[in-house]
């Protein structure tokens, strides 16, 4: 059931890159629109990709983050949901993939929130990535693909309940928009655990991150370049029957 798609030019004019070295003459590389890339698992798809010379990259993001990235017109503000769509209505390049891995964790629960905040979490751990989706719609080619950041405490639950709300959003969000975008297009969740380099084990307290891998039978996190390498996959043609699928990466510590 394919959904009716906004018209737009999608063409290959202004086409933003990301290229190693003077290799500007490649033009077999996937192009893909990239949040969350300067830090944990989205920094490791990025530099996944400069290294592989796989990818083209255009992300939103708070900062520069590789001289060959183009960051689309500077926006970082996904709480500001109306100048993001907006500003996304400018974007005309054919896009292979939507990698949105952008979120905030704030480890609060739901009695330690106020409203605002919790109406905050779920406009950028949610709303911002319904309305990149809607506005980058149109510039999706034919078997692209759709990969959202969803986590074990969408499934299981969490201490910060709100946080586990949001994911449990996601993962909705990815088996509704499969049936909507298909087949042109394929929507993929990615579920981590605890994942090193990433917000999840930054912050932790002394011995929680042992207490943590004590709790995992396969007595290890995962690495933010082994997501990175699970999404290249996702992107690619090995993957063209998976869709409506959420992926734990946990180690075992959630099975369901």
């Amino acid at each position: 059931m394919e959904m009716g798609r906004p018209s737009r030019s999608c063409g290959p004019v202004g086409r933003p890159r990301l290229v190693k070295g003077d290799d500007v003459a490649d033009t077999a590389a996937k192009h893909v629109f990239l949040t969350g890339c300067t830090s944990g698992i989205g920094a490791a798809f990025l530099k996944f990709a400069a290294e592989s010379g796989r990818y083209s990259v255009s992300a939103l993001s708070r900062r520069p983050v590789h001289s060959d990235v183009i960051v689309w017109n500077g926006l970082s503000d996904l709480d500001n949901l109306d100048l993001l769509e907006q500003t996304l209505q400018d974007f005309s390049a054919p896009l292979d993939g939507i990698v949105l891995f952008a979120g905030e964790l704030p480890g609060r629960t739901m009695f330690e929130s106020t409203p605002a905040q919790m109406e905050h979490l779920f406009r950028v751990n949610v709303i911002a990535n319904m309305v990149i989706i809607k506005a980058l719609a149109p510039c999706l080619a034919e078997d692209s693909a759709v990969v959202l950041l969803g986590s074990i405490s969408g499934f299981k639950g969490s201490h910060d309940d709100p946080y586990a709300a949001t994911k449990g959003a996601i993962h909705s969000l990815v088996k509704s928009l499969a049936l909507k975008m298909a087949p042109r297009t394929r929507v993929v969740g990615i579920a981590p655990g605890m994942t090193n380099d990433t917000r999840m084990t930054d912050d932790l307290v002394d011995g929680l991150y042992q207490r943590t891998l004590s709790t995992i039978p396969l007595r290890r996190a995962a690495e933010a370049s082994e997501i990175a390498a699970l999404v290249d996959t996702l992107l690619g043609a090995s993957a063209r029957s998976i869709t409506g699928a959420v992926l734990d990466v946990n180690g075992g510590q959630y099975l369901r």
